[in-house]
């Protein structure tokens, strides 16, 4: 995608979740889904790996809180829990 993207990081424990998402999220312009977490634990991997603008996170993951990383104040992109 160009450079002018919106890089976003889907989290969600739910597969079906993500991969609808995914396809939502991507048949919109300026939109690219940079990468996929399963958890906490994995979100935060993935963020430093993929570096993403926005991050779509569900609020009950198996390993903590999505509000709980969305106050991390550790991270560049804009957290929105669900």
């Amino acid at each position: 995608m160009s450079g002018n993207s919106t890089r976003l990081l889907i989290v969600d424990d739910h597969e079906v979740v993500r991969v609808g998402l995914r396809l939502l999220l991507e048949r919109r312009t300026g939109l690219e889904v940079v990468g996929e977490a399963d958890s906490m634990a994995s979100a935060v991997e993935a963020a430093s790996q993929c570096l993403p603008d926005v991050v779509i996170m569900d609020i009950r993951l198996p390993d903590g809180s999505g509000v709980e990383a969305a106050a991390d104040k550790g991270h560049h992109a804009h957290v929105v829990c669900r």
